[in-house]
């Protein structure tokens, strides 16, 4: 039993690792720096939706395990 669980303990050391330092680089850099990218999300959506798009403010934060977005005063111009 002890030849099996040491080799499971180091997998998991070394899964649980990487996977924090993503969740860890998630929350502390790229969530705040997300208003940072709001022109790059608004192109992306007007090439989506074939229409003009202005995001003016982009938000994220974390409630537990789970992200939330805001976006405020978001403008979708259909043209004539």
């Amino acid at each position: 039993m002890r030849r099996l669980t040491a080799p499971l303990a180091r997998a998991a050391i070394w899964l649980l690792l990487p996977l924090a330092f993503v969740l860890a680089t998630t929350r502390l850099w790229l969530v705040p720096m997300l208003d940072d990218y709001r022109e790059h999300f608004a192109q992306h959506l007007s090439a989506t939706l074939h229409l003009p798009v202005h995001i003016h403010q982009l938000q994220a934060r974390w409630h537990g395990w789970r992200p939330r977005l805001r976006r405020s005063a978001s403008a979708f111009v259909p043209t004539r």
